[in-house]
């Protein structure tokens, strides 16, 4: 939702947990942007992030049910797309730094693809590492104001930051310890008010 410079959002993440051993959990987020030139907007905001199976949501600590996240960043109108972030936790005294490039193609009045690519890094605690990641979703535009995806995405880090999905969560013995690289996919909807 958008009203002048302001914003707020709200995103559901869910998880198959007996599968992937990971929570769903819920994300709310407010920002405000402005032009500082005619190609670069700059946005700052705060992210809200809760895992409603870890815990109360007011449990807001480093090994609690939610954590809290300011952000600040650059988005440039020139090809590709490219932007710059940082993201900082107070809860967890972590600071992630990413840069992204993506291309969309219009395929028809209602398909669409997208690319993206992102560059990270992650500092703080015993958290410091460095990532990449890729990935290509398919839309289809319902509505004016209802889309339908489905991505495949893949990552790699100097870190196991990556869950191990190749393990029966029923049988806990076939799960290793988390992965430097992962591959992915997801299909949702998005939707404007």
């Amino acid at each position: 939702l958008t009203r002048g410079n302001w914003s707020i959002g709200a995103l559901g993440i869910f998880q198959d947990e007996d599968r992937t051993g990971i929570e769903s959990s819920v994300e709310l987020a407010a920002g405000y942007s402005n032009v500082l030139r005619p190609n670069v907007h700059a946005n700052i905001g705060v992210l809200f992030a809760h895992t409603p199976g870890a815990g109360d949501v007011f449990d807001v600590s480093a090994d609690g049910a939610t954590d809290i996240e300011l952000f600040a960043g650059l988005d440039f109108d020139l090809p590709l797309t490219p932007s710059l972030y940082t993201y900082y936790s107070p809860v967890s005294d972590l600071l992630f730094i990413e840069g992204k490039a993506s291309y969309g193609l219009e395929l028809s009045e209602a398909w669409s693809s997208f690319t993206g690519f992102t560059l990270g890094l992650s500092e703080g605690g015993d958290a410091a590492y460095q990532y990449a990641q890729i990935g290509s979703a398919l839309t289809y535009a319902v509505s004016d104001t209802l889309s339908v995806f489905g991505s495949i995405n893949g990552g790699l880090s100097t870190a196991d930051t990556f869950a191990d999905t190749n393990f029966n969560a029923r049988q806990p013995e076939t799960q290793d310890a988390p992965q430097s690289s992962g591959v992915w996919g997801s299909i949702g909807f998005v939707t404007t008010f």
